[in-house]
């Protein structure tokens, strides 16, 4: 076997391929001990040169087999320490796809807050509304915004504690968002 098709194997495809190599010298040369005939003394002294070597090949052929054998259970405890870590992986996945979906969750609720608000704060601008109304309203508004606003800050630390940055910019973005109407909304209570 040359030197780069050796380095390609593995440990396993080593000791299989030494194991064969050996296996064909064992069998040819118990053919040559089984076959020729003993009908001349060049011929006995053949049959017993290679029954003789057949028997050290046999020896070799066995440890072959252990090194394979050991190459066997190395690439099965290698598979299995592999396969506990994925198996742990595959935990670690869930686990988190289950964060994260608890958080979008809670995200999705701030969209509908903000939405709701959004409705709100129309209403703040009909034609017609009483000034006490208005008033009211906003005042409402003001205080559903401080919750939403609070919301959306647990959101973001929330989202930072998982390393889940972009969910805790998005929650951020809708806090200063908030944060910023809610001024404009303190202005325009203040104007009436």
């Amino acid at each position: 076997m040359s030197k780069p098709a050796a380095k390609k194997l593995s440990e396993l495809g080593l000791a299989a391929a030494a194991l064969d190599a050996e296996l064909a010298r064992f069998e040819g040369l118990a053919q040559t001990a089984l076959q020729t005939p003993l009908n001349s003394e060049k011929n006995i002294e053949r049959a017993a040169r290679a029954t003789m070597d057949a028997a050290a090949c046999q020896n070799r052929v066995a440890e072959r087999v252990q090194s394979l054998v050991a190459a066997v259970a190395g690439a099965r405890d290698r598979q299995q320490a592999t396969a506990e870590r994925v198996l742990a992986r595959a935990q670690e996945i869930q686990r988190r796809g289950e964060e994260v979906t608890a958080l979008m969750k809670r995200f999705a609720l701030l969209g509908v807050e903000a939405h709701d608000l959004v409705g709100l704060i129309q209403k703040v601008h009909e034609p017609g509304a009483a000034k006490e109304d208005v008033l009211a309203l906003i005042a409402d508004i003001e205080a559903k915004m401080s919750t939403v606003v609070s919301n959306s800050e647990e959101v973001a630390k929330a989202a930072l504690s998982i390393e889940m940055s972009d969910i805790a910019r998005q929650a951020d973005s809708i806090r200063q968002q908030l944060h910023s109407a809610k001024n404009r909304l303190k202005l325009l209570g203040k104007s009436l």
